[in-house]
């Protein structure tokens, strides 16, 4: 049950003792981009909408999750436990027309977004924040939501992988029902428990880092005439890069696409990023002779910047809202798009792969934050390292998952993040600190030190410091002088 490419944004909303889908707001077909993005900004007021008196299930997955005939003879606990037990990334509106219940859910590190909006009358759940007229607020990631579509603001049956949200987020959800009942699922505590065991590192460990990651890009990879990969030059996406290299026939194309920020060539070519995925993308042409690789260069100027975030990037990251939110989301949708020179030909080009996949996670798994060095200088040691490790992965979902998979949907891609498989984090939760990283050598060394390690074993560059993407794009510094902090609320965002 892989998620459709062309996946179809929806709404679904809950009024009057009806549950209703509003027919399709926009496709995202590539051969009819402006047309779609033309509706997808369109008044939703203006389609149809559809009582829904049957069972119905939109699920959105990386892999295979329940169906409709497995579900309908289950009770409402049965129910929750079988959304709950799907593996990878997900989000489901699953309506059971003989319980008259609707499920809504998310999978625990928020990768696939769902936002509602409610008013006295009804509730309103999509992929997207739109129309603009509504107030959206992010669903709860990490959890299962039951409602009753007979009375639906008088009860909420609430079941979370997460005993605690950070900053009580669920709150904005849990709130617009009269009584709440809540409890904890635990069969995902592995990928929320990060181990404080401080032993000596293990030589193997980085062997059985790619091991892993084989088997989670394995499990993520649909079948492509064409794949594309999110490209920095960092050791996240290089190391992905090199392993499904591995994977993929010579036959397939791959595509490495680098975005930098810049009004003039001089000033692109400066960006770190830039100057990484060149020298990353030299050392796979050598070692990969036999498969066909591009280097996509998107370079952005400032007015296309500003033609982007005046309308797209707002649809995109609402109801995310800050600068840091602005900032990501403006290099992921040129990211996405893919579109600009290829470093060999000199020739403009677009990818059309439908997939990108990124190196999400790998920064919360393995130490690769700067606020991780800062605990280790604070404590003297690593023994705090395991609980920011842990305090990260349990709030990724709020910082990241929803608005990156947004700016995918709006661009008609999908996202594939290995780093974040369920098998991969279980895994790596398991290790000591001393086998993720080493932060007593310095930057660019001892942070995500098992990927470093990785990366050695096949010859590859494995140096290169951690650099947040709006940083290394050069998208901070096109914008130099404003002096504001990732956490201030955008003017670009407030449509």
């Amino acid at each position: 049950q892989m998620a459709d490419t062309s996946y179809t944004i929806k709404n679904f909303q809950v009024i009057k003792n009806k549950f209703v889908r509003i027919h399709e707001i926009a496709t995202t077909s590539r051969e009819h981009a402006a047309a779609e993005k033309e509706r997808m900004l369109s008044d939703i007021n203006a389609f149809e909408s559809e009582e829904i008196d049957s069972d119905f299930i939109d699920l959105y997955s990386d892999l295979s999750g329940p169906t409709l005939q497995e579900l309908q003879h289950l009770n409402i606990d049965e129910i929750r436990a079988k959304i709950l037990e799907m593996k990878c990334a997900w989000c489901i509106v699953y309506y059971n027309s003989t319980l008259r219940k609707l499920f809504i859910g998310r999978d625990i590190f928020g990768r696939k977004s769902l936002v509602f909006s409610s008013d006295s009358n009804s509730i309103t759940v999509s992929c997207i924040g739109r129309p603009s007229t509504l107030r959206w607020r992010e669903l709860p990631y990490a959890q299962v939501s039951v409602i009753d579509v007979d009375d639906i603001f008088s009860s909420l049956i609430f079941s979370s992988y997460l005993d605690q949200y950070p900053d009580d987020m669920e709150k904005e959800w849990t709130s617009i029902f009269t009584s709440v009942y809540q409890d904890t699922n635990h069969c995902k505590d592995s990928l929320i428990t990060v181990s404080r065991i401080i032993r000596p590192a293990s030589a193997c460990d980085s062997n059985s880092l790619s091991v892993h990651l084989i088997s989670s890009i394995c499990s993520l990879l649909p079948p492509l005439t064409s794949i594309a990969i999110c490209f920095s030059g960092g050791v996240d996406s290089l190391l992905i890069t090199h392993l499904l290299l591995s994977i993929i026939p010579p036959s397939v194309p791959l595509y490495l696409i680098n975005v930098a920020f810049g009004d003039d060539s001089l000033f692109i070519s400066r960006a770190s990023d830039r100057i990484r995925s060149i020298q990353a993308f030299t050392h796979l042409k050598q070692h990969n002779s036999h498969h066909t690789l591009h280097l996509i260069l998107v370079d952005v100027s400032r007015s296309s910047l500003n033609s982007a975030r005046s309308l797209l990037i707002p649809l995109a990251t609402r109801p995310s809202s800050t600068i840091l939110d602005e900032s990501i989301a403006s290099v992921l949708h040129f990211a996405f798009q893919a579109k600009g020179i290829d470093f060999e030909t000199k020739e403009e080009i677009q990818c059309t792969s439908p997939v990108r996949f990124m190196g999400s996670g790998a920064d919360e798994l393995f130490a690769g934050y700067a606020r991780h060095r800062h605990r280790f200088e604070r404590d003297g040691d690593s023994s705090g390292i395991g609980e920011e490790c842990e305090m990260e992965l349990r709030r990724i979902g709020m910082r990241n998952g929803g608005r990156d998979d947004r700016v995918a949907v709006i661009n008609g891609i999908e996202t594939k993040s290995p780093f974040l498989h369920d098998d991969l984090v279980e895994w790596a939760n398991g290790l000591s600190i001393e086998d993720k990283a080493d932060l007593s050598l310095p930057r660019g060394i001892g942070e995500k030190k098992i990927i470093r390690e990785a990366l050695r074993s096949l010859n590859a560059p494995h140096s290169a410091p951690k650099q947040a993407m709006q940083f290394g794009s050069g998208m901070v510094k096109l914008e130099n002088g404003k002096n504001q902090k990732g956490s201030q609320l955008s003017a670009h965002l407030d449509i």
